[in-house]
């Protein structure tokens, strides 16, 4: 699920992802004045979904620096970090 302010957009599941899962789709949101995305990444199962971390890309550290790709840390609840997603 992506975040940005009001806008929420999910990207597809993906079977068979195991512990390194590639995406590879484009989601298309309308930027105003936003200086974050919120990345949650869930673990999609029958009942519920079990949260596997959350990644915050800050927007003015991607305009400063001109990078289409930048790789941002994924954090549990608690803090501490889980892996790394690149966007």
């Amino acid at each position: 699920k992506v975040e940005l302010g009001s806008q929420t957009l999910r990207s597809k599941t993906h079977k068979k992802g195991g512990k390194n899962p590639v995406w590879n789709e484009t989601l298309a949101f309308n930027l105003a004045n936003e200086d974050c995305v919120t990345v949650t990444l869930l673990d999609e199962n029958p009942v519920s979904d079990d949260l596997i971390g959350t990644a915050f890309v800050d927007l003015g550290r991607v305009r400063q620096t001109h990078n289409e790709r930048i790789q941002v840390p994924v954090l549990r609840s608690k803090g501490n970090q889980r892996g790394s997603i690149s966007i």
